[in-house]
C-alpha cells in the first residue's frame, strides 16, 4: 500500500460501538483550563473553543471533567456535578452537535 492509500483511510467511516463516524480523525483529550472560576462552569469561551474544532461526522473528547468537588485535579478544571456545569456543557454538546460532530466527556 503506497502512503496516500494509507493516508486516505484516515478518511473513511469507522464505527465505534453504535457511534458511526464519517472519518476517523479524533480530537484527543487537551487540558485547557477554560472553565469559569469559582465553580469550575464551562463558559462560552469552552463553547467557542470545542465548536471551533467540530467537524461534520468528527468525535471530540473533552478535557478532563471533574465529577464532584473533591475529584478536581487542578484548579479550573471543568466540572459536571452541579445543574450549572450541566447546563452549560449541553451548550457545548449543541454547539458541536450542530455541525455535524460528536463528543465524548473524558470523566
Amino acid at each position: 500500500m503506497s502512503m496516500r492509500q494509507s493516508n486516505l483511510k484516515l478518511l473513511t467511516p469507522v464505527q465505534l460501538g453504535s457511534l458511526n463516524l464519517k472519518h476517523r480523525v479524533v480530537m484527543a483529550p487537551l487540558t485547557r483550563s477554560r472553565s469559569e472560576q469559582p465553580g469550575g462552569i464551562p463558559g462560552d469561551m469552552m463553547v467557542q473553543y470545542y465548536s471551533d474544532r467540530a467537524s461534520d461526522g468528527g468525535l471530540i473528547i473533552s478535557e478532563a471533567t471533574n465529577i464532584s468537588l473533591t475529584a478536581r485535579g487542578w484548579y479550573g478544571a471543568p466540572g459536571i456535578y452541579t445543574d450549572q456545569q450541566t447546563e452549560r456543557w449541553e451548550k457545548i454538546v449543541k454547539a458541536v452537535h450542530a455541525k455535524g460532530g460528536r463528543m465524548f466527556s473524558q470523566l
